[in-house]
C-alpha cells in the first residue's frame, strides 16, 4: 500500500489523535500488517481492504486504549483480598479430604480455646461483682504458739469492733459466721422441714460492704433486728413459692425469724455463698480473760478500706492492737500473732489459709490452660504439616505468580487468607460444638461450674471467640506464609529442584512436636491417675468401708443414745455402733485445741486435734490400739479424765513411755492422763500429714451416730430409719457412707484427672487426624514409586514399612523426650500430697507401645490401598 494513499493518511491521523504514544508504533504496525495480508490473500479487493483498515482503526477507539497510562484502573487491595478468598475457596473445594481434616482439627482446637476462655473468665472474675471489690480485704492471721503454727482465714469476733475504732482508714467492718447443716421450717405451723447447708450469720454492715441486688426489702434496715433474716430468690421460691414474703416468719433451729428482704441469688463465682442470711452475732462470754478471746478465732472478718490504704502500714500499726488486747495471753502461751490481709478478688485462687471457705486452685487453671494451648498447637501443626507437604505441588503456582509480578507480601497475604478462611469455617463449627457440649453433656457437672455460651447477653464472648479463631488461623498459616512465599521462582521452574520445597525436615520437626505433646499429656495424666488411685486405696489406719454416718439433730435423740444403740445392735446386719463429735473425713484440721501436755521441761501448751467420742469408737472405726488400753464401756472414770494419743502426738511430745503422761485442757484445773496409744490414722485427706491427735471420751454423746453394717445393707438402713423416725419425726432421716464422704476430699483432684483424660484423648485424636492427612498425601504422591517397586518384586509389607518406618522412629524419639518431662512435672505436682506413690516406669513403656501401635495402624490403613493397587494403574498416575 502506498504511504501517500489518502485512506492510509486519514486512518492513521485518526489513530494518532487518541492513541498514547507508547502504543502507537505497535498498533500502526499491526494495522499495516493486516492490510497487506488482506491484499495478498486475494480475498479482498483494494476498496474492501481499505474499508477493513478504517474499521480496524476505529475499533481501537475505546477507553482501554484512550486512557492507557493516564487514568488506567489500578488493582486495589480490596480486589486482591477478594481474589485471594476466591482462590482459597477453590483450593478448599479441590482438596476436600485434606481441607476437612484441617477444619476438623482447627474446630476442635478453637472449641477448646473457647471453653478455656469461659473457665478462665469464670474463675478470674471471682467476687468482682461487688462494686468495691478492690477495696475489700479479708483479715486472717498467723497464730504461733508452742507446738502449733496456724495460718487461718478466721479471726476472733471480738477483733472487728476494735479495728473499726482504732484504724481511721477502715470504713466498715463485717463478720460472717458460717453455719453447718441446719433444719429450716417455712413457718411455725408447717410440719415439713428441710436441711439447709448454705446459711451464714452476719453483722448489720454486711450490705454496706458487699453488693447484692434487692428484689424486696430495704438494704439499710434489713439486718438491724437480731431476729431478722434475708432470703435469696431461690430460697424464697423453695420455702414459699414467691418473693412476696416480707413480714413472714421462718423457723430455723427452733428460733423464729422475720423475713425482712429478698435478694437475687448469690453468683456462683463468689467465695461467700448463702441462701439464708441471719442478722447479728452474739457475744462470747465464757473466757477467763478478755485477752484469751482474741486468741480463739471463729468468724470471717471483712474490711472495707479507704482509697490509698496500705496493707504494710496496717501490719505495723497492728502492733498497738496486739499489745493492748493480745499480749497478756500471748506471753502466757509464748505466742506470736501476725495479721494477714487478702484482697477479696484474690482469695479464690491465691489464698492458702486453713479454715477457709471452698477455694479454687490456680495450679489447676495453669494445668488446664497449658493442656488447652497444647491442643490448639497440635491443630495448628496439622495445618502446617499438610501445607509444607503440599508445597512441592504448589511450588509451580508460586513461581508463576511471582513471574507475573506477585511479591512476597502478596503471597504471604494469600497464604494467611487461606488459613484464616479455614479457621473461620472451623470457628462456626466450634461455636455449635461448644454450645452442644455445655448444654447437652455432663461437662458442667464434671467441672462443677455452670458455663454457658451466651453470646446474646454477653457479646464480648463472641468477640473473644472470634479473636481466638483469627489467632489460630494466623498461627496455623504462619509457616506457609513466611516460608513458602519465599520460594525462589527460577529454581521452582526447574523440575529437578522440586525436592527443594518438600519441607521434609520441617515436617519431621512438627510431627515430632505433636508426638512429644501427645505423649507428655497422656503419660502425665496416667501418672496423676496412679497417685489418685494410691491415695484412695491406701491403708488409712481405719476401716472406712461399710460405715453409715447419721447426724444427731435433736436433743431427744441425744438423751436416748444408749437405748437406740442397743436396739440397733439387735439387727444381725449391724456389727457395732458409736458416736463422735468429729467425723473422719469431715474433720477440720485447723480446729486444734491448746492443751497442756507433759514434756521433759514440764507442762507446756501444745496444739492437738481432739476427737470427742462415745462408746466402742476404736472397734467401730477399726483403729488399731498399739499399747495401753481402750476406754472401758460404761466406765465413768474415763470421761474427760483419760486420753488416747496417736503416734504423731507421742512423737511431737517426745514421749518415750507415753502411758500415764499428764494432759489437760487449757482451762482445766485437774490433770488427765494418757491411757493408750493408737496407730496413726488419716482423718483428713492424704494432702496433709497426720497431725498430733488426742481422743477423749465425753459424757453426753452427740454429733454423729456411726454404724458399721454388713450383709444386707439396705435392710439395716431401713431398720435404723424406722426406729429413728419413731423417736425424731420432725427431722428428716439422712445418712451418708463414710467412704464416699472421705473420697469427696479428692473431688477437685478427680475432676482434674477426668478433664486431663478427656483432653489427652483429644490430643491423640488431633494428632491422628494430622497423621491420616500426611500419610494419605504421601501415599498418593508415591503411587507411581510403589508401582515401580512392585514391578521390581517388592512385597506389600515392604511398601507399607516405607511409609510407617519414619513415623515410628519419630514416635520413639518423641517418647525419649516427653517421658522425662512428664516425670518431672508429676513429681512437682505430687508435692501437694503428704503421701505419694512411686513412679511406675512401666507406664512409659505401655504408652510407647500404644503410641507405636496407633501410628502403625493409621499409616497402614492409609498406605494399604496404594500398596495393593495394580502396578499398571499406578504407573499411569500423575
Amino acid at each position: 500500500m502506498s504511504k501517500n494513499s489518502r485512506t492510509y493518511r486519514l486512518a492513521f491521523w485518526f489513530l494518532r489523535c487518541f492513541c498514547p504514544p507508547h502504543l502507537l508504533e505497535e498498533i500502526e504496525g499491526d494495522l499495516i500488517q493486516r492490510y497487506e495480508h488482506d491484499l495478498k490473500s486475494g480475498n479482498y479487493k483494494v476498496r474492501r481492504a481499505k474499508r477493513r483498515l478504517v474499521w480496524n482503526t476505529i475499533r481501537f477507539f475505546r477507553p482501554g486504549i484512550i486512557l492507557r497510562g493516564k487514568k488506567s484502573r489500578k488493582i486495589n487491595s480490596f480486589d486482591m483480598f477478594i481474589n485471594h478468598i476466591v482462590f482459597a475457596w477453590r483450593i478448599f473445594k479441590k482438596e476436600k479430604f485434606h481441607s476437612l481434616l484441617n477444619v476438623s482439627g482447627l474446630a476442635l482446637g478453637i472449641s477448646v480455646g473457647i471453653i478455656l476462655v469461659l473457665i478462665l473468665r469464670y474463675d478470674l472474675t471471682y467476687d468482682q461483682q461487688h462494686i468495691n471489690h478492690n477495696r475489700i480485704y479479708r483479715l486472717g492471721a498467723r497464730q504461733q504458739m508452742q507446738g502449733d503454727d496456724f495460718h487461718g482465714a478466721i479471726t476472733a469476733r471480738e477483733l472487728a469492733p476494735v479495728l473499726q475504732a482504732e484504724f481511721s482508714q477502715i470504713e466498715k467492718v463485717t463478720r460472717l459466721e458460717v453455719w453447718g447443716r441446719t433444719l429450716v421450717t417455712p413457718s411455725v405451723s408447717e410440719t415439713k422441714s428441710f436441711y439447709e447447708e448454705e446459711i451464714i450469720r452476719a453483722d448489720s454492715t454486711y450490705f454496706d460492704i458487699f453488693t447484692h441486688k434487692f428484689l424486696a426489702g430495704d438494704k439499710a434496715s434489713c439486718l438491724t433486728d437480731l431476729n431478722s433474716v434475708v432470703l435469696t430468690n431461690s430460697a424464697s421460691q423453695k420455702y414459699f413459692g414467691t418473693t412476696d414474703v416480707i413480714g413472714k416468719t421462718i423457723l430455723i433451729e427452733n428460733t423464729i425469724y422475720s423475713i425482712t428482704a429478698v435478694i437475687e441469688d448469690v453468683p456462683e463465682n463468689s467465695h461467700v455463698k448463702f441462701k439464708i442470711l441471719l442478722a447479728g452475732l452474739p457475744d462470747r462470754d465464757w473466757f477467763d480473760t478478755p485477752s484469751e478471746s482474741f486468741w480463739n478465732p471463729d468468724v470471717y472478718t471483712y474490711l472495707l478500706v479507704k482509697q490509698g490504704f496500705n496493707p504494710k502500714e496496717f501490719a505495723v500499726a497492728f502492733q498497738t492492737i496486739y499489745h493492748k488486747y493480745f499480749k497478756e495471753t500471748g506471753d502466757r502461751i509464748e505466742g506470736k500473732y501476725t495479721p494477714i490481709l487478702e484482697p477479696l478478688a484474690a482469695i479464690h485462687l491465691y489464698s492458702t489459709l486453713k479454715a477457709d471457705l471452698p477455694q479454687g486452685n490456680i495450679m489447676y487453671l495453669y494445668t488446664l490452660a497449658g493442656v488447652g494451648m497444647f491442643i490448639i498447637l497440635l491443630a495448628c501443626i496439622n495445618y502446617m504439616n499438610l501445607a509444607t507437604a503440599k508445597s512441592s505441588g504448589r511450588s509451580m503456582e508460586i513461581a508463576i505468580k511471582k513471574t507475573l509480578g506477585s511479591g512476597n507480601k502478596n503471597l504471604m497475604g494469600a497464604f494467611f487468607i487461606e488459613s484464616i478462611l479455614l479457621s473461620l469455617i472451623s470457628f462456626i463449627l466450634a461455636l455449635f460444638l461448644v454450645a452442644f457440649i455445655l448444654k447437652f453433656t455432663s461437662f458442667n457437672l464434671l467441672i462443677g461450674k455452670n458455663l454457658a455460651l451466651d453470646i446474646i447477653n454477653q457479646p464480648e464472648l463472641l468477640i473473644v471467640a472470634f479473636g481466638i479463631s483469627i489467632g489460630v488461623g494466623c498461627l496455623a498459616g504462619s509457616y506457609p506464609a513466611l516460608v513458602l512465599s519465599r520460594i525462589p521462582a527460577m529454581k521452582t521452574l526447574r523440575v529437578t529442584q522440586v525436592s527443594y520445597f518438600s519441607g521434609t525436615n520441617t515436617r519431621r520437626i512438627l510431627i515430632g512436636v505433636q508426638f512429644i505433646v501427645s505423649i507428655f499429656v497422656v503419660t502425665s495424666t496416667l501418672f496423676m491417675q496412679d497417685q489418685i488411685d494410691f491415695v484412695r486405696s491406701r491403708n488409712l489406719g481405719f476401716e472406712k468401708e461399710n460405715v453409715l454416718v447419721i447426724p444427731i439433730q435433736d436433743t431427744v435423740i441425744q438423751k436416748q443414745i444408749t437405748p437406740i444403740r442397743n436396739e440397733i445392735l439387735k439387727n444381725p446386719n449391724i456389727l457395732s455402733v458409736t458416736t463422735s463429735q468429729n467425723v473422719i473425713g469431715m474433720t477440720n484440721t485447723h480446729e486444734k485445741w491448746g492443751m497442756w501436755a507433759e514434756s521433759k521441761e514440764g507442762m507446756k501448751v501444745n496444739g492437738f486435734t481432739v476427737f470427742f467420742v462415745g462408746e466402742n469408737y476404736l472397734q467401730t472405726m477399726g483403729i488399731e490400739l498399739k499399747e495401753g488400753r481402750d476406754f472401758r464401756v460404761g466406765e465413768q472414770g474415763d470421761l474427760l479424765k483419760s486420753f488416747l494419743a496417736n503416734e504423731a502426738a507421742v512423737k511431737a511430745m517426745g514421749w518415750d513411755d507415753p502411758i500415764g503422761k499428764k494432759v489437760r485442757f487449757y482451762q482445766a484445773t485437774e490433770d488427765a492422763h494418757v491411757i493408750g496409744v493408737v496407730k496413726d490414722f488419716n482423718f483428713a485427706s492424704l494432702h496433709s500429714n497426720v497431725e498430733p491427735t488426742l481422743i477423749c471420751k465425753i459424757p453426753q454423746e452427740h454429733g454423729f451416730l456411726q454404724v458399721r453394717v454388713t450383709g444386707n445393707v439396705s435392710e439395716a438402713i431401713q431398720s435404723i430409719q424406722n426406729q429413728w423416725e419413731s423417736i425424731d419425726s420432725p427431722h428428716p432421716f439422712e445418712y451418708h457412707f463414710l467412704d464416699k464422704r472421705f473420697d469427696e476430699q479428692y473431688k477437685s483432684d478427680v475432676t482434674q484427672i477426668k478433664l486431663l483424660n478427656a483432653l489427652s484423648y483429644l490430643c491423640i485424636f488431633i494428632s491422628a487426624l494430622g497423621l491420616i492427612g500426611l500419610s494419605s498425601f504421601h501415599a498418593l504422591r508415591r503411587t507411581k514409586e510403589f508401582g515401580i517397586r512392585k514391578v521390581l518384586g517388592a512385597r506389600m509389607s515392604h511398601l507399607i514399612s516405607l511409609l510407617s518406618k519414619e513415623a515410628i522412629i519419630l514416635m520413639i524419639v518423641a517418647s525419649l523426650i516427653a517421658a522425662p518431662a512428664s516425670i518431672a512435672t508429676v513429681i512437682w505436682w505430687k508435692e501437694g500430697f503428704a503421701f505419694r506413690s512411686s513412679i511406675n516406669y512401666l507406664t512409659i513403656v505401655f504408652v510407647l507401645i500404644g503410641a507405636v501401635g496407633l501410628v502403625y495402624s493409621v499409616v497402614f490403613f492409609q498406605s494399604y490401598n496404594a500398596a495393593r493397587a495394580n502396578p499398571v494403574d499406578s504407573l499411569k498416575h500423575e
